[in-house]
């Protein structure tokens, strides 16, 4: 297959409807794509011809049911099969209404066949709604999806190819501009690293691997270790490399900082590294210099470093089990997934996602009941987190193929989370209802002791354990406008970007210059006598 030629592809939208062409035609070229829009099929392949045998350089988003024209979108699927069966131009499928029983017949022909046309599947109706900044954040996801896509089918599975951050919430939007914004100070010139927080299954790795596509480093090398599931004694020739007879069957080789060059090095489960070793990162994120086991001279480095865990960071270092100087060195940008808990809205676009990525789990089923089911998977709480939501779909489509309806069900949902997860309960509610609950009190207890001086601003990771690491600059943003609102007053709190401004440096610092921009912008929460105007 022949390289691309262009840094970016040039977008043939076929839909019908002129209101989408028009966001499309709005929305699209602010990130760099050029777009061509058509009315019909007829048309898309008619332009398609002009672009090279087999065209090259280009990303189709078809809507699904076209009303103008003789061809529908499974139509132009089919002909662009035949006419370039090699390498047919890649295609993300556009609808706006989940119609499962033409969308899992389609992945399974055009997504998951040969030859490959289908690369994504996105319904239009999630995230666009009225407010502005929801739909810059859709065609956004869309316009990411587009170059991803474009990577993918003109390199061939040579260079790392992120996974999607499904998700429309507030909290989900917020990473991703976090992400976008820590991604581009990685260059090569400012070796600068990131620490990713999240519980298990939030998706750390699926941000180290965004922060790598979306910095300049995007063409070097992406190479990653689970610090937890490499003993002791072989992490640190695993992580510096060894020279022959440093210890027993040791051999001159190098170590992932030297592998990774001038990409990045993610380093996951950073918290169970061992104390020894903690000592030597910081050397290296400080001087950028590593020595290899059993040799004397230092070798320079120059991989980005992005860290991730699981562990309540802050309680270990408390504790005195993870050393603080390299805590702040590492969390100079930081990043705190939420828990599917806390972005439960976004339940629906990972189960259309999970869905038709395992659709080959299910050969015999070819429809949805997609209401009840989702339903049905949003009614538990996922100590898990997405990853275990995904297990829960991939194990129901299991069960609906075993079946024998064609159909998945709420009832295969419930079976698949059977022994498993608790229901609901009948009187208590939700399990998330009363966290989410929960997690309110507290942020407005934090944010009240922050605010009146009652709890000094000096320990960032006494905070972000009190929170929960549920997101913690949304949170503020929560706190403060339920106050607003029991004094009230009807205008709103900050914006994301101001949270994410306050915190998006970790340290004593930015509490202090949080502090500041709260009590001058919010003085009605400051207690009588302190930031008054």
């Amino acid at each position: 297959m022949k390289k691309s030629t262009r840094s970016s592809p040039l977008v043939l939208y076929v839909e019908d409807d002129r209101f989408w062409r028009k966001r499309a035609e709005k929305h699209l070229p602010a990130h760099g794509l050029e777009l061509r829009p058509m009315a019909t099929a007829e048309e898309g392949l008619e332009l398609l011809e002009t672009l090279g045998d087999p065209p090259r350089d280009v990303v189709v988003l078809l809507d699904l049911h076209l009303k103008q024209g003789h061809m529908q979108g499974a139509d132009l699927l089919e002909r662009l099969a035949a006419r370039w069966p090699e390498s047919p131009p890649p295609v993300i499928v556009l609808s706006v209404e989940d119609d499962f029983a033409t969308i899992l017949p389609m992945a399974k022909r055009f997504m998951h066949g040969t030859p490959r046309v289908i690369y994504d599947y996105q319904n239009k109706r999630y995230g666009f709604s009225d407010e502005a900044d929801s739909v810059d954040h859709s065609y956004e996801r869309l316009a990411h999806a587009v170059h991803v896509v474009h990577l993918e089918h003109t390199e061939g599975g040579h260079v790392l190819l992120p996974p999607f951050l499904v998700g429309i919430s507030p909290e989900i939007r917020s990473v991703f501009r976090q992400v976008r914004v820590f991604a581009s100070a990685g260059g090569e010139g400012a070796n600068v690293p990131v620490l990713v927080l999240g519980e298990t299954g939030t998706g750390k790795e699926v941000v180290a691997k965004l922060l790598h596509f979306l910095s300049p480093r995007r063409d070097r090398p992406f190479v990653a270790i689970n610090c937890a599931a490499i003993p002791e004694t072989l992490l640190e020739s695993e992580l510096f490399g060894s020279v022959r007879g440093a210890f027993t069957g040791a051999t001159d080789r190098e170590g992932l900082f030297e592998s990774a060059g001038q990409g990045t090095l993610f380093l996951d489960e950073i918290g169970e590294m061992p104390p020894s070793l903690q000592a030597k990162l910081l050397r290296v994120l400080q001087e950028g210099l590593v020595r290899r086991v059993g040799e004397g001279k230092e070798r320079q480095v120059r991989a980005r470093i992005v860290a991730a865990t699981n562990r309540e960071i802050g309680v270990m270092v408390s504790a005195g089990r993870f050393r603080e100087d390299l805590y702040y060195r590492l969390g100079m940008l930081s990043v705190s997934l939420p828990p599917l808990a806390g972005r439960v809205q976004d339940i629906e676009l990972l189960v259309n996602s999970f869905l038709v990525k395992h659709v080959l789990l299910a050969p015999d089923v070819i429809d949805v009941d997609i209401r009840p089911v989702r339903e049905a998977l949003s009614s538990r709480v996922y100590p898990g987190n997405v990853r275990e939501l995904e297990g829960v779909v991939m194990k129901s489509l299991i069960l609906a193929s075993a079946s024998g309806t064609g159909r998945l069900t709420a009832e295969h949902v419930r079976e698949a989370l059977s022994g498993r997860l608790q229901p609901v309960s009948d009187t208590g509610g939700s399990d998330l209802e009363s966290a989410q609950r929960a997690m309110a009190r507290l942020a407005d207890a934090v944010l009240e002791d922050l605010v009146s001086g009652r709890r000094p601003p000096t320990s960032l990771p006494d905070i972000e354990t009190a929170f929960g690491r549920l997101s913690l600059a949304y949170q503020v943003v929560l706190a403060v406008e339920r106050r607003l609102e029991r004094h009230g007053e009807r205008r709103r709190g900050p914006t994301d970007e101001e949270a994410i401004g306050w915190f998006g440096y970790s340290g004593a610092s930015s509490f202090r210059r949080w502090l500041a921009a709260a009590r001058r912008s919010f003085p009605e929460l400051a207690p009588p006598g302190r930031g008054r105007r």
